[in-house]
């Protein structure tokens, strides 16, 4: 009977923190966005005063948690985030640097409005999605308990 009543709550926790985790990838993904969103806006300003060449300004501007710089080459971390986001991120990396500055600056600050736009998505569907999934792992854990009995 005690295997029984472990066994059951291992797959009740087990439920409950895939709903949890699926939850936390949300705000995570939310939060990415937002940091990225800081970045290209910090990087267009920084353009738009000519500070300098724009692979170091794009070290300063980004959180080294997010990209990589080597060599003139940005690498982006994907983690946590959807592949369209990486997509868009490593577009307009790849072809950073590549024109003058005022059409540098009106690149960066669409790009930012972009990420905007990408992560107000994303925060509406945090908030809408965060809690279904915590009830939907809690629910399943508790269906599958019952079935088990």
């Amino acid at each position: 009977m005690l295997f029984k009543i472990t066994g059951l709550l291992i797959i009740f926790l087990v439920c409950s923190m895939a709903g949890i985790i699926k939850a936390s990838g949300l705000k995570s993904r939310s939060q990415k966005l937002m940091q990225y969103y800081q970045g290209a806006l910090a990087l267009a300003e920084r353009i738009r005063v000519c500070e300098g060449e724009i692979i170091p300004l794009v070290k300063i501007c980004f959180n080294s948690t997010l990209l990589t710089v080597s060599k003139d080459k940005v690498i982006v971390e994907a983690t946590g985030l959807k592949k369209e986001d990486t997509q868009l991120l490593n577009e307009f990396f790849n072809n950073i640097g590549m024109s003058d500055q005022e059409s540098q600056y009106k690149r960066t600050r669409a790009f930012a409005a972009l990420l905007k736009e990408k992560y107000s998505a994303a925060t509406l569907e945090s908030q809408n999605l965060c809690r279904l999934y915590q009830s939907l792992g809690v629910l399943c854990g508790i269906f599958l308990c019952i079935f088990f009995l």
